[in-house]
């Protein structure tokens, strides 16, 4: 898994003509390598807390029709 508290996983400019996707880097990650993505994760208060380790659960909210990662909880465990 790869995460940040920002969107900046992916390219800023549009990727060249004849691309197959408009957010490459999600389609790498995601189906060519496995990888997971984590964005927008609220950490100021763990931060504050000085808390740089711990143990990352990331669950999903049953809501139905929803796609997997949709609604996102994730949970720091120290």
């Amino acid at each position: 898994m790869i995460g940040s508290d920002t969107s900046g996983l992916e390219m800023v400019q549009p990727p060249h003509e004849g691309s197959d996707s408009f957010v490459p880097v999600h389609k790498y990650l995601l189906i060519e390598q496995g990888v997971h993505i984590a964005e927008f994760h609220y950490l100021e208060d763990l931060a504050k807390e000085e808390v740089y380790e711990f143990l990352y659960i990331g669950v999903t909210n049953k809501i139905k029709g929803s796609t997997a990662g949709f609604a996102m909880r994730p949970l720091a465990v120290f």
